[in-house]
């Protein structure tokens, strides 16, 4: 499990030719952010959800700290005090450093195969016109076992010039 909610924006990292809106990383950042929460309160405040945050709390803390909108901000949610001070001292890094507090020491401890995981995978489909390349969320959950959630979809299409297009991505 990397932590990707670490992450800064990418239009404010001075990269040529990607921007924001085409970055994907994964596990997606909210995703990070909320695994990452959820073995801290399990490690750390046993199991109480003192540090815990959902998944939606996440995608408002990113969406504010990355000021950009994310692929999953759908509703609007409210993220106390205390939430906002764990998620800034334990988990985000502070300024200055490079990590949080306790990540040096914890960052590879806290990988879980415990439901949902927020894990990914990719499935590649491929004919001499056309590569689909698809993201699945492979969450561990049993209703998502036979049919995985699909995060992101690009397609690479061959034109009658012979020359490769990009479509995509789309996001489900």
């Amino acid at each position: 499990m990397n932590a990707t909610h670490k992450i800064p924006n990418i239009d404010h990292c001075g990269l040529d030719g990607v921007g924001e809106t085409d970055f994907r990383c994964y596990p997606l950042r909210e995703d990070s952010l909320a695994l990452f929460s959820r073995v801290y309160d399990r490690r750390f405040g046993l199991g109480t959800g003192l540090f815990r945050i959902t998944p939606a709390q996440a995608v408002k803390l990113l969406a504010e700290r990355l000021e950009t909108q994310l692929v999953r901000q759908k509703e609007e949610v409210s993220v106390g005090r205390w939430k906002r001070f764990v998620i800034d001292r334990l988990i985000f890094p502070l300024p200055g450093r490079g990590h949080g507090f306790l990540q040096p020491i914890f960052s590879e401890l806290l990988d879980t195969n415990k439901p949902p995981m927020f894990k990914h995978f990719l499935r590649i489909d491929a004919t001499q016109n056309e590569v689909t390349i698809r993201c699945y969320a492979a969450s561990g959950c049993l209703d998502h076992e036979c049919n995985p959630p699909v995060e992101d979809t690009v397609r690479c299409i061959r034109g009658t010039d012979d020359r490769w297009t990009w479509q995509g991505p789309s996001h489900s």
